[in-house]
């Protein structure tokens, strides 16, 4: 995934000074906004990264958004969205085990460049999460699992046009930091803590107007 990662950001820099190039006399007057909305799924690949006797297993997720596009001339694009995504992972030590309930609001902010008259796009940077839980349900009482997502990231995706309105994307999301974790406690005291670090992968649909 590290090196998907620096292979779109790379492409993306390079693509980038291509279209500075094609386009710095086309810029200035040409500047417009795209909308969107969108479906996709998303998977998360969990790594435990602390010594703790414990096992995780995510699940794809299901996930919406919107999104808005600056766009500067026919290469270039500021585009930022906000992605909702709904879904669960299985935690178990030896003793216990439940299915975590998850979500998170996630706005990414990307330089896009475009190429084949915005048939192919490519676009990568920092992306913010503003929300993210885990919860599970323990003897009817609910159970805070903790981030599933950390605050900061950096994101690359790709995304091909399907005629006039319609995209198909995907994106990697790498994590810039752990998170910490607690399971199989009691309301009144945290169960076992251990450190969890979450890539993320999406791809979906988009519908542009």
């Amino acid at each position: 995934m590290k090196k998907l990662f620096r292979t779109l950001i790379l492409a993306t820099v390079m693509l980038l000074a291509v279209g500075v190039n094609s386009a710095e006399a086309q810029l200035i007057g040409k500047i417009r906004t795209e909308w969107g909305v969108g479906v996709g799924a998303g998977y998360t690949f969990a790594k435990v990264v602390s010594a703790a006797p414990v096992q995780v297993a995510p699940r794809v997720g299901l996930q919406a958004h919107a999104d808005i596009a600056v766009r500067f001339g026919r290469f270039l694009a500021l585009e930022t969205e906000i992605i909702y995504t709904g879904s669960s992972m299985d935690v178990a030590t030896a003793l216990d085990e439940h299915r975590v309930r998850c979500s998170t609001l996630d706005i990414p902010v990307l330089l896009g460049v475009r190429a084949l008259g915005g048939r192919i796009r490519v676009n990568c940077g920092p992306m913010f999460t503003v929300l993210s839980k885990g919860e599970y349900m323990d003897d009817g009482e609910e159970m805070m699992f903790g981030q599933v997502a950390p605050t900061w990231g950096l994101t690359a995706g790709l995304s091909v046009g399907l005629g006039r309105h319609f995209r198909i994307y995907a994106r990697y999301i790498m994590p810039l930091e752990s998170v910490t974790n607690q399971f199989g406690g009691t309301p009144g005291a945290p169960g076992l803590e251990f450190e969890t670090r979450y890539d993320r992968l999406m791809a979906g649909l988009t519908v542009s107007f």
